[in-house]
């Protein structure tokens, strides 16, 4: 992933863009309508937050370790987290 090598780039080149992101799920919000998932098996992995409308969130598996999600990149929220909106 490109955030791994330079983040300040790839923030610059994938922001407000539709991106497919795969990856592992830590959790799923009914509350909140997110999943959050993490990306690579290293140390230098992401975890990446997905915000769903409500008849998306109800089409998420729930028995699924791993799942691949389109949206569109708002970058980072925090130093480790990225954001994947309208997925």
């Amino acid at each position: 992933m490109a955030y791994r090598e330079n983040p300040v780039a790839a923030e610059a080149k994938y922001a407000l863009r539709r991106l497919i992101v795969t990856g592992y799920v830590l959790n799923r919000e009914a509350r909140s309508k997110t999943v959050r998932f993490e990306t690579g098996t290293d140390s230098g992995g992401w975890t990446v937050r997905s915000a769903l409308l409500p008849p998306e969130f109800a089409r998420v598996p729930t028995d699924e370790p791993e799942l691949s999600f389109i949206g569109d990149f708002y970058g980072r929220s925090s130093s480790k987290i990225l954001r994947l909106e309208s997925a």
